[in-house]
């Protein structure tokens, strides 16, 4: 089921108090890609976020979580919001919706940085939010701008100390204390189930490419916005452009193996 509203007729309440509930683990038989596979058994909403400094050291957190209890899609001129088993569009300013919606839960500061709260991913299309862009060029696939999820329970691999941090959130008016113990205990289930994680074999050898991937745009096409960008950056109307083009081919295999190739690849 999904109702319509409009940008003003979203309540502004005051901002709730998160308190993190939390249990620690002994990490030195699990890794973040273990964990991001249980995972999945929780919800088909997933996130692992990792990183590297100077191209070989691991940062200390790798931050991840399921179920999120809101997704919110961000659109031109609207915001969809799913929560609940349920859809409702807000239409007006999406950024004020999404300000709105920032804004709805408060927590402390913490030794661990992120406890729960927003995840996502913007687009580039978003900076057409902030700056009038005219002339938007076709977009085929309907995506939406942006697209975040709150994730009140989170778990967080702390390399530094071998450890994992489970973490669940109360938050006022929405979740007790109760049942921010009962979903802490669905995690700690999760973490200390017996499992054979198994070794994965490194290809060897070249992988075989789709030898159909055609471009959006063939040579010629492609060299004549190159050219048409020069002449933008001469002419001073621009001093960056980035060209890029959507290359199609037949996929299978799930994209979790593309990151894990990626990441030893390019960290």
């Amino acid at each position: 089921m999904s109702r319509s509203e409009t940008a003003k007729e979203v309540p502004i309440a005051e901002a709730r108090q998160a308190v993190a509930h939390r249990r620690e683990f002994l990490a030195d038989s699990l890794t973040p890609l273990a964990i991001y596979r249980r995972l999945q058994s929780l919800s088909q909403h997933r996130f692992l976020l990792e990183s590297v400094a100077g191209g070989v050291q691991v940062s200390r957190f790798s931050f991840l979580g399921a179920e999120p209890s809101k997704i919110c899609r961000i659109y031109p001129g609207r915001v969809e919001i799913e929560a609940g088993g349920s859809r409702r569009t807000i239409e007006g300013p999406p950024l004020e919706t999404l300000r709105h919606l920032l804004d709805e839960i408060r927590a402390e500061a913490d030794s661990i940085p992120f406890s729960g709260g927003w995840v996502g991913n913007f687009g580039y299309d978003t900076i057409r939010l902030v700056e009038h862009l005219p002339n938007r060029p076709p977009d085929p696939f309907g995506l939406p701008f942006a697209t975040l999820a709150r994730f009140d329970n989170v778990v967080v691999f702390d390399h530094a100390r071998q450890r994992v941090v489970a973490i669940a959130n109360e938050i006022e008016g929405d979740i007790d204390p109760r049942a921010a113990e009962e979903n802490l205990d669905r995690l700690a289930t999760l973490l200390t189930a017996e499992a054979q994680g198994g070794a994965v074999a490194v290809p060897s050898g070249s992988i075989p490419v789709a030898e159909t991937a055609p471009p959006s745009l063939n040579g010629e096409e492609y060299q004549a916005a190159v050219r048409k960008a020069k002449e933008y950056i001469v002419a001073g109307d621009i001093f960056q452009v980035v060209l890029s083009q959507t290359f199609e081919m037949p996929l299978q295999v799930e994209a979790f193996e593309i990151y894990r190739q990626l990441r030893h690849i390019n960290p």
